[in-house]
């Protein structure tokens, strides 16, 4: 992305390009645009699956910290500890990516505006300021159109796991874990 806005900035700049010349180039950016859109549209084939997964994380999350502070001794927590680091390793990056993404396409729209479009002819301008309109649009990705890709997504999922943590507790649950077990050893 940083090369296309590059290329978006250095529109118009050469002085010796004829108006034909600046308004191909024009031309090949948008294409090159709609292009990336093409593979952004392409996301919803796995939205379905980072929405399970951020289900999944959170619920495992969850209950791995039960398991930490009601159960484990100081080996099974380092090791449930490790665990979750692994657990939030799965999304992360995938959310981090899709930040970049998304304020990579916000700066297009700055980068053209960048550029030399003042000198330009009529058409150059109007071709210009519709492609400006549609780089403006906000690219988000969203996972099965219910929340957005994001690092904020990702510890909203950490959140919801403390917030599973703080039912099973205050359903003391483990407490009648321990009286069933109890029970049966009585049996």
């Amino acid at each position: 992305m940083a090369i296309f806005a590059e290329r978006l900035r250095q529109l118009g700049k050469d002085p010796d390009e004829s108006h034909e010349k600046r308004y191909e180039q024009l031309v090949q950016c948008i294409q090159d645009h709609k292009t990336i859109l093409r593979w952004l549209c392409r996301l919803p084939v796995i939205s379905g699956t980072i929405f399970v997964q951020f289900l999944v994380v959170g619920l495992v999350l969850g209950f791995t910290l039960i398991n930490i502070v009601l159960f484990a001794n100081l080996g099974s927590a380092i090791a449930a500890l490790s665990f979750m680091v692994a657990v939030l390793l799965e999304t992360t990056p995938f959310c981090i990516l899709c930040n970049y993404l998304t304020d990579d396409c916000y700066n297009l729209a700055n980068a053209l505006f960048q550029s030399n479009w003042i000198d330009g002819e009529q058409r150059y301008k109007k071709t210009l300021m519709y492609f400006l309109q549609k780089l403006q649009q906000p690219i988000t990705f969203m996972a099965m159109n219910v929340f957005p890709i994001s690092v904020g997504t990702n510890i909203s999922v950490t959140k919801f796991s403390f917030s599973v943590f703080t039912l099973v507790k205050q359903m003391n649950i483990a407490e009648k874990l321990s009286k069933v077990d109890e029970t049966d050893v009585l049996t």
